[in-house]
């Protein structure tokens, strides 16, 4: 396939999105006795009903080869599900990263309430 290369990184950085702030980053939140906010999301929404918009949005690290280093998710996470049946959006701070703080892909800094350095 012509694109497999450029199929595999999204598929790549996918995963790396869904690991957030690390295990350890986890880790503090649960100690905290609090949940991190894909899992917050999911105690919101019906079962199985949440449909992620921007998972690839963050910041990627390339080698001196391009290959991709490391990838750090957006401190949000943000899509739509469903609430006793109704379609939602659903929006949340993901505290396993920066500590929540807005970056460019957020939408408070968006509003210009978000630090862009």
């Amino acid at each position: 396939m012509v694109w497999q290369k450029e199929i595999d990184e999204l598929k790549r950085r996918g995963k790396l999105a869904k690991k957030m702030g690390g295990a350890e980053a986890f880790a503090r939140q649960h100690s905290k006795g609090r949940l991190t906010v894909r899992e917050r999301i999911e105690v919101l929404l019906d079962r199985d009903r949440f449909k992620e918009i921007g998972t690839l949005a963050g910041k990627a690290e390339y080698d001196e080869k391009g290959k991709l280093k490391s990838f750090t998710h957006t401190p949000r996470v943000t899509g739509y599900g469903r609430i006793s049946g109704r379609v939602v959006c659903v929006e949340g701070a993901d505290f396993t990263i920066r500590g929540g703080w807005a970056d460019p892909t957020s939408s408070a800094s968006k509003r210009g309430l978000g630090n862009h350095n």
